[in-house]
């Protein structure tokens, strides 16, 4: 110890370096760094796929619009007219790669193209159909994960309670 000239005393400092309190505080508040990064992670992953998953649900309303467009203009809107007025549900599929719907019909449409489960029905608050109408309002509802591949090889479908669900409706014209 060393006494100044203001009478206080000081401790020299004989080694530099670390005290081991100092490197176990480092070495946790790296530790914890890195978990709350690979936490984040994948956080912003899940976000973004479901983000991804809900864009693409929106863009499921536009194609069953454009397919019941088609099937109108290709058979004419009695067949969808006939079917609407005896309350039917069509049960349709879509396909998160492409943005393909199809109808759901005895297992005809292959697995991997039902990532969406996709139903419509007459729209609840709409005039009921009848053949002097123009047009009427079709509620589409869409949920996903409906079918995905298994990690035992084959596929697996998701129970209700496990899927998200958007609501959208379209307008189909006679």
């Amino acid at each position: 110890m060393k006494r100044r000239t203001n009478g206080w005393v000081s401790r020299i400092r004989i080694g530099s370096g670390f005290t081991i309190l100092e490197v176990v505080l480092a070495a946790g508040m790296s530790l914890a760094a890195g978990l709350t990064l690979v936490y984040m992670a994948g956080t912003l992953g899940h976000w973004a796929k479901e983000r991804s998953d809900t864009r693409k649900a929106v863009a499921m309303v536009a194609a069953v619009d454009c397919e019941l467009r088609a099937l109108a203009a290709g058979r004419g809107a009695g067949w969808m007219l006939e079917s609407l007025e005896n309350g039917r549900v069509w049960e349709w599929v879509g396909d998160r790669d492409t943005g393909r719907v199809d109808v759901l019909s005895g297992g005809k449409v292959p697995p991997a193209e039902q990532y969406y489960y996709i139903e419509l029905r007459e729209h609840a608050e709409s005039a009921p159909v009848g053949s002097d109408y123009l047009a009427w309002a079709i509620d589409v509802r869409v949920f996903w994960p409906y079918r995905t591949p298994s990690p035992t090889g084959g596929w697996m479908e998701h129970p209700e309670s496990a899927r998200r669900e958007l609501h959208g409706s379209v307008v189909v014209r006679r």
